[in-house]
């Protein structure tokens, strides 16, 4: 959907919006994703630009992004030497390519030490932010260093540049190396090279001639978008069929002249700024495309929604996915799991480290006992003994050190080893549930069906990231979904968390005491209730329904058979200091099921 008419509609509404504007803050959303806080008109809004190869984007949002701020890159130090406290002066779309390019201006950087900055974004009043615009009237355009950031939206090559005034590449969120790409390596301390020009025609002067071969023999719908979109420059595959459809329902039906007609007639907005962004919903209100103009084929099939601007456009794309979890929604997926598998890779790490202390302090007591054998035979040891042998040990005495200070020696490290063995203690313990609590929420991410899902599940990980960092949590982009039953059996609903969050909300305020809570057995999965409404506790139809949904929201799904634990709700208990979502219970007996999504 992201076209070349969709890059020229944005960058003539960034430059609506933007430019000119104070660039506040710059920060990683993920490892390809970027965003900038930028200050304009008076308002605050945020650019997010992402070179990720699945979903690439870039889009203008009023409201802050949830952002990683342990996510420190050498591309983000240098955003942040160079952009971050700019002017935002140029917006540049080259005619007909995917590319938007940011040009910025900073007065030459004063000589600070850098290394006293911990790198974190430090917000600006906004009548600093106001101040510094009136500074800057007064600023010497000569003086200025411009520095420039090329926004590539291709696909899998798609990425972020930094180039300085020279033409020089800085730094890029991907670099591509000679032996991927002998035509256009990307690495530091290379000119910058635009992608090459594709050897096409010009959509914009589309004549009946250059159509009429496209038309020549039998082809469908598809096959004839598909020409024209290897015939013309910058033309994808959606406006290719907006084309076909304008033609075919016009006067006379499809034929080159008419074709040739509605492409310039598409393509007229570059000329005339006058863009008009729709959204496309089906049934279940899920977008399933957008354009930055009226696309009449897609009118017909689905529900057409005029949003405030091409930026509103692309974040409902962002996050209004189709429940088959491609596109995306796959990536948003994608994007977390690996955040949340950074994190696990980070606490065993730690974990490890704490096994080696451990290791280093195995022999504590051997210590306290060596000190008391020495205070104990003081009067048998010599003036210069090496080794004090008794009780059949060898205790070493280190001459000419005075053998009570040995027998001290010992005996401290001992204490020491005592007091570290509690702490390495305390600091397991914290680390064994939060690894736990990221296996059970990595396994949520694994399996988020819809967008709001996966939306609570971001929110939870960003929060709990930021609260590790001592920093406040931030604010949700959506409240906290109401919890609904997924299916009614017998007239008993049965709940099903999709978060940790809403593990808890199912199980601590949703059930009641005697209601039946289910968990899939050894794996990490989702608290189900069955809330006894319609018939009496342990109707046989609403545990099995149960049993196997608890079964398929877990990680037994791919499994043939699972074992799956029952018990009443009073019988589970949140484990203190733990995450939410993680429970210990008791009394519980276990059925074998086949996983099934029995929702019907």
């Amino acid at each position: 959907m992201f076209d070349a008419l969709t890059a020229a509609a944005l960058a003539d509404e960034l430059g609506e919006t933007i430019e000119g504007g104070r660039v506040q803050q710059v920060g990683h959303v993920d490892r390809d994703t970027l965003w900038f806080e930028v200050y304009a008109q008076r308002r605050r809004r945020y650019l997010i630009a992402s070179g990720s190869h699945i979903a690439p984007t870039i889009y203008l949002s009023e409201r802050e992004p949830v952002w990683d701020r342990q996510w420190v890159s050498p591309f983000l130090l240098l955003l942040r030497k160079y952009v971050r406290g700019s002017r935002l002066v140029g917006i540049q779309n080259p005619p007909l390519e995917r590319i938007i390019s940011l040009t910025f201006a900073q007065r030459p950087p004063r000589l600070v030490d850098e290394a006293d900055s911990d790198f974190l974004p430090v917000p600006v009043p906004e009548s600093t932010a106001e101040q510094q615009d009136d500074d800057d009237d007064e600023e010497d355009e000569d003086d200025r260093v411009f520095t420039h950031l090329h926004v590539e939206i291709m696909g899998r090559h798609s990425n972020l540049i930094l180039v300085n005034d020279e033409g020089q590449i800085m730094e890029s969120i991907r670099r591509v190396s000679t032996a991927q790409s002998r035509v256009r390596p990307i690495a530091p301390r290379l000119i910058y090279a635009p992608p090459p020009v594709q050897i096409k025609d010009d959509p914009r002067r589309a004549t009946e001639s250059g159509i009429s071969e496209i038309l020549v023999g039998d082809g469908d719908q598809r096959a004839l978008a598909k020409k024209l979109t290897t015939q013309f420059r910058g033309l994808s595959p959606q406006t290719a069929r907006e084309a076909l459809y304008r033609s075919e329902h016009g006067a006379g039906g499809i034929s080159a002249q008419s074709l040739a007609r509605e492409l310039r007639h598409l393509y007229e907005p570059l000329l005339t700024n006058q863009w008009s962004p729709c959204v496309y919903l089906d049934e279940d209100d899920v977008v399933v495309a957008y354009d930055a103009q009226p696309m009449q084929h897609l009118a017909a099939a689905y529900r057409e929604v005029e949003p405030t601007s091409l930026s509103d456009a692309i974040r409902q794309s962002e996050s209004g996915e189709d429940p088959s979890r491609t596109g995306r929604h796959g990536a948003r997926v994608q994007r977390l799991t690996a955040q949340i598998d950074d994190a696990l890779k980070r606490t065993e790490h730690r974990l490890s480290s704490l096994a080696a202390q451990e290791d280093r302090h195995k022999d504590r007591d051997q210590y306290r006992r060596w000190g008391e054998m020495i205070y104990g035979y003081l009067w048998q040891i010599q003036p210069g003994d090496a080794v004090l042998e008794v009780e059949g040990e060898r205790i070493p005495l280190d001459p000419p050190r005075d053998p009570k200070d040995v027998a001290r020696s010992y005996l401290d490290d001992y204490r020491d080893g005592k007091r570290s063995e509690t702490q390495i203690g305390d600091a397991r313990q914290r680390l064994d549930l939060e690894r736990q609590w990221l296996i059970d929420l990595r396994h949520l991410a694994a399996q988020a069906e819809s967008i709001q899902d996966i939306e609570e599940l971001e929110a939870e990980w960003h929060s709990h990231a930021q609260d590790g960092t001592g920093t406040r949590s931030p604010k949700r982009s959506t409240p906290p979904k109401r919890t609904m039953p997924v299916t009614t059996v017998n007239g008993n609903p049965i709940y099903v968390g999709r978060s940790s969050r809403e593990n808890d909300r199912v199980t601590f305020d949703i059930a009641k005491p005697d209601d039946t809570w289910l968990h899939a057995r050894g794996v990490p999965g989702s608290h189900v209730i069955v809330r006894w409404l319609g018939t009496v506790p342990d109707d046989a139809e609403s545990l099995d329904r149960a049993a196997a949904l608890a079964a398929w929201y877990s990680g037994a799904r791919s499994s043939a058979r699972a074992e799956v634990d029952i018990t009443n709700r009073q019988s589970v208990r949140k484990i203190k200091g733990a995450g939410p979502g993680m429970v210990t219970y008791r009394n519980e007996r276990t059925v074998l099921v086949t996983p099934s999504d029995a929702t019907d």
